[in-house]
């Protein structure tokens, strides 16, 4: 009996590590840290030698932004690719002149993921002209803006300021195998005064929409985008295989706890 219980228990482990949870690596920076002056070349930025590090302009008490000043492009690579994930960013224009985007990118492929557009004072996931407006913006106000990823369909939504998310759309180019950077760009006339990105950040929990699942790096979530879907998804954890896992640990556990209250019952006697 204790070799059978052994033995399930080593299986059960085994099962465990073949579970892959999904990583959330999205870059997180807030710039702090970095030297004022280019911003290529720190941090494992590169690209456009237009994006700066000043301290004028920040969000939220942070001490440093970025600056984009002319057209161009920076990237920064995330610890990992992502097949399923959230990346946070704030974003800031001094007018509404310009056409500036923050994209997620399959680098590996060269395609668009997701791209936010702050265009003639609508926000817009999508096209620079034509894609979701996810409302309107400002100038010279800090906009938190938060987009999503997901493999099963390579859709993508994005909400901002915590309001509604969009509902889940096609991906700026479809065939994507994993997100692999974001990159902060604009496409056209830059406002005077510049544009600005700070905070730049993962959720602190898993988003809405993922669950967990055997042997795979992704498993399709509930195309809804509703308020319970985090629920809904971390109620996977106590369904389907997990119950194997359960049950491959209770049993031969049962029986041993059983055996043992025997062993310390007294005994007929003859």
């Amino acid at each position: 009996m204790k070799k059978y219980f052994i033995f399930l228990s080593i299986l059960a482990i085994s099962f465990l590590a073949g579970v892959h949870y999904p990583v959330y690596a999205a870059v997180n920076e807030n710039f702090d840290s970095y030297t004022n002056g280019a911003l290529n070349g720190q941090g494992g930025w590169s690209g456009s030698i237009n994006y700066t590090i000043q301290g004028s302009i920040t969000q939220g008490g942070s001490a440093k932004a970025v600056k984009g000043s002319s057209e161009g492009e920076i990237d920064k690579d995330f610890s990992s690719p992502q097949t399923d994930g959230n990346q946070i960013f704030y974003f800031n224009a001094s007018g509404t002149n310009g056409s500036d985007g923050t994209e997620i990118q399959d680098a590996n492929n060269w395609d668009v993921i997701a791209r936010i557009v702050f265009n003639g004072g609508n926000i817009r996931l999508g096209d620079w002209n034509t894609g979701t407006i996810l409302g309107t913006y400002t100038v010279s106000n800090w906009y938190k803006v938060e987009a999503q990823w997901r493999i099963s369909d390579g859709y993508v939504k994005a909400r901002i300021n915590d309001g509604t998310w969009s509902s889940w759309q096609a991906p700026v180019d479809t065939g994507w195998e994993s997100a692999t950077n974001i990159g902060l760009l604009f496409n056209g006339t830059n406002p005077t005064g510049g544009v600005f990105w700070d905070s730049l950040s993962e959720p602190s929990s898993p988003p809405p929409n993922f669950s967990y699942s055997f042997f795979s790096t992704s498993n399709p979530p509930p195309a809804t985008g509703s308020s319970s879907d985090l629920t809904a998804a971390t109620g996977n954890l106590f369904t389907g295989e997990w119950y194997l896992i359960a049950a491959i640990i209770a049993i031969p556990l049962a029986f041993y706890v059983i055996q043992r209250i025997q062993w310390w019952m007294p005994k007929d006697k003859k």
